[in-house]
């Protein structure tokens, strides 16, 4: 709920920021979500210019998070994670 002075001034109500500089620390330490991110960062450009369509960024956002997670859990090696993220075709799933 706004306040009357956050009405007055357009201003949105202000939030928690905990999530987000959690979020902010795991890709600045951890080199696995720093890829992920950057990975998401452009498949979501190409979303947005239509290069992709929803349904494929949704598939490609579900295979990221698999692959993140096996590469966490050491069952991928880094450098294949590094090398099937980025990659704009899913269909060759390791």
């Amino acid at each position: 709920m706004l306040s009357c002075q956050e009405k007055s001034r357009g201003q949105r109500p202000r939030l928690s920021h905990g999530n987000n500089r959690l979020t902010t620390f795991k890709v600045k330490t951890n080199p696995y979500w720093n890829i992920y991110s950057k990975a998401y960062k452009q498949h979501y450009a190409r979303y947005m210019k239509k290069k992709m369509s929803q349904a494929e960024f949704a598939e490609w956002a579900d295979y990221a998070l698999d692959l993140r997670s096996k590469a966490e859990n050491g069952e991928i090696e880094f450098e294949v994670y590094e090398a099937e993220i980025s990659k704009r075709q899913i269909n060759c799933v390791p």
